[in-house]
């Protein structure tokens, strides 16, 4: 019903802020014909209706419309005047026959939306008496006749009515008798919505300190009454079309038509925006083409779509809108969207490539992302903070566990982390940290109910410093193609690591492709190993390794220290290069104070008589070893077989003595060639790829080309058939992942892990161990080309260069044509590949054989014949070898070239 209040000014409700300032505004506009409120359910309006007419005198009408069809406007407001009017025409004449001031408020007008007494109310704003002023409270006023109102329009919106932190403060220390630590960040979380305050202030009144402050940090989560105004007050009242609209666009985050229709495949979304901000559904309007929600209402259309999609379903969304914002240019909106869809590494590689703030976003998800990122990169300290925040926000589930169960997991690795006590069974690396200190034979011993990939890597890495080098690599094997990136890629760097050091069969190049492997994945931590690692092969790697030593020791991570000492003094031992003291005596404190005896016994086995020298000149040192059988110790661990093995130069690896037979050379399980024609090898024999459907070779060749890396499900049905919808494309993305897969169980029979796999919403190429792709291996070689520049040995240059060429046999994929997803990537390696060529033929220049130069730029002017430096130096090189014919030629063919272009 329409109720009124009239003649006597009121004393605000109790529980109630004065508005002073809104007040004065409204006072200040008073001889306005209309005042006009408008904000979104909850904005205070009634409020500020009933505070202006109780303070401002006899002749404020009050008229609250809540059910108008069993009163009617007229009906309620001629009694305030002692009018007897029936309708409309009566009461314009009674407010005619009283020429004092009059104010009628009419308060949440949006209820008469649909209703007779909208007319009435139109024809009072505008043929009432000229000494009749209004003020209107409204969340949608375009039903207003707002142009026919006479004189001018005072209008407040939203940005006016929201409380100010000060507003805040006074609230909860003078009304509710409740103070907040801080008012400041609780009106940035609710966005100065008043009604919010109320409900968190009644929701919390009872709690512990530590309880209110974790739901007033989340509101939304928190507060059940919250919720309950926003799905009824807000959301209750739209269509449901509606409804469903704002829970299918809420990850954006910056809201534009264009980017809601991408998301959707729609094409209203402009019209759906519009149309809600002029509702004043807590959104609004941010410049010219763009919207947003309100922090509180985003908070639960995104629960809402969790509780709709489920986990998986919610993070492919999460997935989709990272690719579209990112191409939209919306950065922090993406980087948050992959943080909620805890794809951590993309991520990590936002805010890497765009320079973005990793914090101030107050979002539980994010700050789980920043703690994934801190710990692949191996800042322990920071991580075990990021892990233990997150963990006191995320609501209760499964992320939550996994998030606790991370944050455990980086405490191991923390300088000053106390004795936590025997690990849980779930603590892979509590029990790992445990066994490596002196026992690794119970951590290959333990029995688990389940052995995950984890598990089973961290029994390899124990056999391995127990000394049982065979069986480190018979278990660390198999997980090559493991679902975790971190144990295919960790269980890869140890095995090559093995066989490099011990059978002498890996490459620096192999190193490289792991560490780049490991950055795309990621885990920055695995790919300084990766570097360090190949300082058993190359004497000027030593280098890297004391570099990654340095890193490790400035992030306080131990372990990452001892891994880096161990490589580091076995490629010094290999070299003939003397060892660092002070990096000797550092390891051995570091040893002692983490209580790991097992692992000075390894470092002793390589450098024992430099450790007693020291030993013997610093009794401090000496006072803190433990009292240990060492020789017999070793012998227990087989460290005199291995570390000989160790300590050989890698060109007479293979002629040691130690009884572990080398793998013979093999042909690879798969071998796959992407530059000319595309071509798969399975243990040598060809593939053939014509019983495929076109789209199924299509969608290999794509994820050949991006070999390991995880290529998200919309950008590959994007890239392959991009005037198509999004739901059709993604069904014969999934025909042709099906086709490919019984192409590799065909081919693979005995190989589970190879074939097409799925990583979250993205899809990659993963094949057997020892496989090899050439686009991978010419990325290594380009590696290795660039690391070698600066040491100015002509036979490096000459012999990587080599491989670069060999490696670079044409085009790019030349039967993909002009595709445009290709482009780019086939003029860069097209480009570094010819840049390879300029280079070596110009040090062959240089060293005087001109011949050799000459045959380089033949070679690669076959690949490429309008690359000009390739003519320019062929012209060189025959006018030195005396053949000025040849060089003429040379310009010639050039000149041609480009006159046929």
């Amino acid at each position: 019903m329409l109720n009124s209040d009239a003649h006597k000014a009121t004393t605000p409700r109790g529980g109630l802020l004065d508005r002073n300032a809104v007040l004065d505004d409204l006072n200040a506009a008073a001889g306005t014909r209309l005042r006009l409120l408008t904000g979104p359910a909850g904005a205070g309006k009634s409020v500020l209706a009933g505070q202006l007419a109780a303070a401002g005198g006899p002749r404020h009408l009050l008229v609250r419309c809540t059910h108008p069809a069993r009163t009617g406007l007229v009906r309620a407001l001629a009694p305030l005047i002692d009018s007897q009017a029936r309708d409309i025409e009566g009461l314009l004449t009674d407010l005619g026959r009283d020429d004092r001031p009059t104010t009628v408020v009419v308060d949440d007008a949006h209820a008469l939306h649909t209703t007779p007494d909208l007319g009435d109310l139109n024809r009072l704003l505008t043929e009432a008496p000229d000494h009749v002023r209004f003020v209107v409270t409204i969340r949608d006023a375009r039903p207003l006749d707002l142009s026919d109102v006479p004189g001018s329009v005072h209008r407040l919106g939203y940005q006016q009515l929201r409380f100010t932190a000060q507003d805040v403060a006074l609230l909860f220390d003078t009304v509710y008798h409740a103070p907040v630590p801080d008012p400041e960040a609780l009106c940035e979380q609710v966005e100065g919505l008043p009604v919010a305050l109320r409900h968190l202030h009644l929701d919390t009144v009872r709690m512990s300190g530590a309880e209110r402050n974790a739901v007033l940090r989340d509101p939304v989560n928190g507060s059940e009454r919250l919720r309950e105004f926003l799905t009824r007050a807000v959301l209750g009242v739209l269509p449901g079309d509606l409804r469903d609209f704002m829970v299918d666009v809420s990850p954006l985050g910056r809201l534009s038509g264009r980017l809601c229709d991408a998301l959707l495949g729609a094409e209203d979304s402009e019209e759906r925006l519009t149309e809600l901000a002029a509702r004043e559904a807590l959104t609004f309007h941010v410049g010219l083409t763009e919207f947003r929600f309100h922090a509180l209402l985003r908070g639960l259309l995104e629960l809402q779509l969790a509780e709709r999609r489920g986990p998986h379903l919610t993070r492919q969304t999460y997935q989709t809108a990272v690719a579209l914002l990112t191409d939209a240019g919306k950065l922090t909106d993406a980087y948050r969207c992959a943080a909620r869809a805890e794809d951590w590494v993309t991520a990590a590689r936002l805010a890497h490539e765009y320079g973005l703030p990793t914090t101030g976003l107050d979002d539980p998800w994010v700050v789980l992302a920043e703690a994934r990122r801190l710990r692949a990169a191996g800042h322990f300290a920071e991580a075990h903070a990021r892990y233990a925040e997150a963990a006191a926000r995320l609501p209760e589930g499964p992320l939550r566990w996994q998030c606790e169960h991370e944050r455990i997991a980086a405490s191991h690795s923390m300088r000053d982390q106390p004795d936590a006590g025997v690990p849980v069974a779930s603590d892979v690396v509590g029990h790992l940290t445990e066994a490596l200190r002196e026992h690794p034979a119970r951590m290959v011993a333990l029995a688990v109910p389940s052995a995950s990939p984890e598990w089973v890597l961290a029994r390899a890495v124990a056999a391995m410093v127990d000394g049982r080098i065979d069986m480190a690599v018979e278990l660390a094997e198999p997980l090559a193609g493991a679902p975790s990136p971190f144990a295919s890629l960790a269980a890869r760097l140890l095995t090559t690591a093995i066989r490099t050091a011990v059978y002498g069969s890996g490459t620096v190049a192999q190193f490289y492709a792991l560490a780049g492997e490991a950055e795309a994945e990621g885990w920055l931590w695995l790919a300084r190993i990766a570097r360090a690692t190949t300082a058993v092969l190359e004497p000027s790697a030593c280098a890297d390794a004391a570099a990654a030593l340095a890193e490790f020791e400035a992030a306080g991570d131990d372990w990452g220290c001892l891994i880096a000492i161990l490589v580091l003094l076995i490629g010094q031992l290999r070299a003939g290069q003397p060892r660092d003291p002070g990096v000797l005596r550092r390891t051995l404190v570091r040893l002692r104070r983490m209580r790991a005896p097992l692992l000075e016994m390894w470092l002793r086995a390589l450098v024992g008589p430099e450790i007693e020298r020291m030993e013997a000149g610093d009794p401090a040192l000496a006072a803190t070893a433990p009292a240990r059988p060492w020789a017999k110790d070793m012998l227990g661990h087989n460290c005199p077989a291995i570390v000989a093995v160790l300590s050989t130069p890698p060109a007479a690896t293979h002629r040691s003595g130690l009884t572990l037979a080398s793998p013979p050379e093999r042909t690879p399980p798969v071998a796959v060639r992407c530059f000319v024609t595309f071509e798969v090898d399975v243990h040598g024999e060809p593939v053939p790829l014509d019983g495929l459907r076109a789209q199924a070779r299509r969608v290999l060749r794509v994820l050949a080309v991006h070999y390991g890396q995880p290529i998200h499900e919309e950008r590959l049905a994007a890239v392959l058939w991009p005037d198509t919808a999004v739901k059709p494309a993604k069904r014969r993305l999934q025909v042709a992942i099906s086709s490919l897969r019984a192409l590799f169980r065909t081919y693979l029979p005995g190989d589970r892990h190879g074939g097409v796999v799925r990583h979250g919403s993205a899809y990659l190429l993963r094949l057997p161990a020892g496989s090899t792709v050439d686009v991978v291996e010419f990325a290594a070689a380009m590696r290795e080309w660039r690391r070698g520049q600066h040491l100015r040995d002509p036979h490096h240059v000459r012999e990587v260069g080599t491989k670069v060429l060999d490696l670079y046999r044409g085009e790019l994929l030349a039967e993909e044509g002009s595709a445009e997803w290709l482009l780019a990537r086939r003029e860069s390696l097209r480009g570094e590949a010819m840049g390879v060529a300029v280079a070596l033929a110009g040090m062959e220049l240089d060293t005087g054989d001109p011949a050799a130069a000459a045959a380089v730029c033949e070679r690669a002017l076959a690949i490429d014949d309008l690359d000009h430096r390739l003519w320019t130096v062929l012209a060189d090189a025959r006018a030195r070898l005396g053949d000025g014919d040849g060089a003429s030629r040379a310009h010639d063919a050039y000149r041609a070239l480009l006159a046929e272009g």
